[in-house]
């Protein structure tokens, strides 16, 4: 019985290494590894969220007031906007999502102006925050 479970136990970890090593080297994940390994928390978080829309939000968070609220308007490319939208909404708490927001955060779109508000906080002519005239 010993021998079925130290064999059963060698075979269990030989395939966590087999499964270890192909995530790392067979799917080119070693790339990623390394770069997350050499960064602070907030360059992991800047990594995986994308740098420009981490700036982005960095912004917000900056300039929002907690307990504000805020819509997007993104000119959606080639990418999932739905992760960046979770990830948002992670970052910006308490902040929250609204349809009457104080403020409106522009990814990837250039010369958004809505009426009632004005350029609060700017990156380059994609990336920017307006703010509801009226309100802080």
């Amino acid at each position: 019985m010993k021998t079925i479970l130290k064999l059963a136990f060698i075979v269990w970890i030989v395939l966590w290494m087999i499964f270890f090593i192909r995530e790392l080297f067979l799917k080119n994940n070693f790339k990623d590894y390394k770069i997350l390994l050499s960064r602070t928390l907030e360059g992991k978080q800047s990594y995986v969220t994308v740098d420009k829309f981490y700036e982005l939000l960095s912004l917000c968070k900056k300039n929002m007031p907690e307990g504000s609220t805020y819509a997007f308007r993104v000119l959606e490319g080639n990418f999932d906007w739905s992760i960046y939208k979770t990830r948002a909404a992670y970052y910006l708490y308490p902040d929250v999502e609204s349809d009457d927001p104080q403020f409106i955060i522009v990814y990837n779109e250039p010369n958004v102006m809505k009426e009632g508000y004005r350029i609060y906080g700017k990156l380059d002519d994609n990336r920017y925050l307006l703010n509801k005239i009226g309100s802080r």
